[in-house]
């Protein structure tokens, strides 16, 4: 397991709320950033975004926020050239962090 600079693990992204609609029009489609490990298989980070790949920085929990600007610091190093990919959503928010 990773730690980045503050000690906290980087096994999974973390999402903060955030209306999920990306501006699309097809409710309950939602998008998501990945970093995929260069490394390790199976191993990534991944955030809600809208549907151009930007994340909202002021819905993410402060981990989630750390971990998001490591993985985007960290392309071409750790991670790989993150994908934007549609996900559905439950409801108007995402996956709570803690």
């Amino acid at each position: 397991m990773r730690n980045n600079r503050r000690g906290r693990s980087l096994e999974s992204g973390t999402f903060g709320k955030m209306d999920m609609s990306g501006g699309t029009s097809q409710p309950g489609i939602g998008y998501q950033i990945r970093y995929q490990s260069l490394f390790q298989q199976g191993r990534a980070l991944a955030f809600p975004c809208d549907c151009e790949g930007h994340v909202d920085l002021n819905t993410l929990t402060p981990r989630a926020m750390d971990n998001y600007l490591f993985a985007r610091a960290m392309v071409g190093r750790e991670f790989a050239t993150p994908s934007v990919s549609a996900r559905e959503v439950n409801g108007p928010t995402a996956q709570s962090g803690r």
